[in-house]
C-alpha cells in the first residue's frame, strides 16, 4: 500500500483490486490502510473489496471503515460486514453505539450498525438490541424511537429464539410505530428461530 497516495487515486484504485486479489486473503492486512485515505472513491473501493472477500479476517479489518467521516460509507461498510464473531469488536461497536454521538446520526446509519451486531447473534448484541428496544420513556424523542425501530432491525436480523422474544415484548410495548415495526419483523418469518447464544451455551454445559 506504500505505492498507494491520495494524489494518485486511479493508481490507488487498481492497487485495491491487487490486494483484494492476492491468494489466501494475503492483502487483507493492507487494505485497512486505505481507512485513512482522503479520497472517497478509494475508501469505497476498499470497503467493497473487503466486502467481497466475506471471510472473518476481511470482516476485521472493514469494522475499521465504521469510523469514516463519511455517513454514506459508513453504511456501506455496515451492510457488508457479516456476522463478525470476535467479541472485542461487537464490543467496540456496541460502545460507540451507546455513546450520545451515535444517538445523533440518521436512522439509516443506525438501523445499519444495529443490523450488523444483530447478524453476530452473540448474547452481548442480544442484551444491547434488547435494552435499547425497552429503553421506552413516557415522551420519547425522536432519537430515542429511531434507536429503538433500529433495534427492532437488529433484532429482526439476529433470528434466535431470545429475539423473538425481545421483539414480542416490544409488540405490546409503548409506541405504536416501534409496535408495529415489531410485529412486522414477527410476522415476516422469524418466528422459526435457530437456538440463540444462550442455548448453545447451555448445550455445552
Amino acid at each position: 500500500a506504500r505505492l498507494a497516495s491520495d494524489v494518485r487515486p486511479e493508481l490507488s484504485t487498481a492497487l485495491v483490486g491487487l490486494l483484494a486479489s492476492l491468494p489466501e486473503g494475503r492483502g487483507m492486512p493492507s487494505l485497512g490502510a486505505f481507512a485513512a485515505f482522503k479520497n472517497r472513491t478509494v475508501r469505497l473501493e476498499a470497503i467493497q473489496a473487503l466486502g467481497r472477500l466475506r471471510n472473518p479476517g476481511s470482516d476485521l479489518v472493514l469494522l475499521g471503515f465504521l469510523d469514516d467521516p463519511d455517513e454514506s460509507l459508513r453504511v456501506e461498510a455496515a451492510g457488508l460486514l457479516g456476522p463478525v464473531s470476535e467479541t472485542s469488536g461487537i464490543l467496540r461497536v456496541i460502545d460507540q453505539a451507546s455513546g450520545p454521538d451515535f444517538r445523533k446520526r440518521s436512522l439509516k446509519e443506525k438501523t445499519a450498525i444495529l443490523s450488523f451486531l444483530g447478524r453476530t447473534r452473540s448474547a452481548e448484541a442480544l442484551r444491547f438490541l434488547a435494552a435499547s428496544l425497552d429503553r421506552a420513556p413516557l415522551w420519547p424523542s425522536k432519537r430515542t424511537r429511531e434507536m429503538r425501530l433500529a433495534a427492532v432491525a437488529g433484532l429482526a436480523a439476529m433470528r434466535t429464539a431470545e429475539s423473538d422474544a425481545a421483539l414480542k415484548k416490544g409488540a405490546s410495548g409503548r409506541g405504536r410505530i416501534v409496535r408495529e415495526a415489531c410485529a412486522e419483523a414477527l410476522a415476516l418469518g422469524h418466528a422459526d428461530a435457530r437456538p440463540g447464544p444462550e442455548d448453545e451455551s447451555h448445550g455445552q454445559d
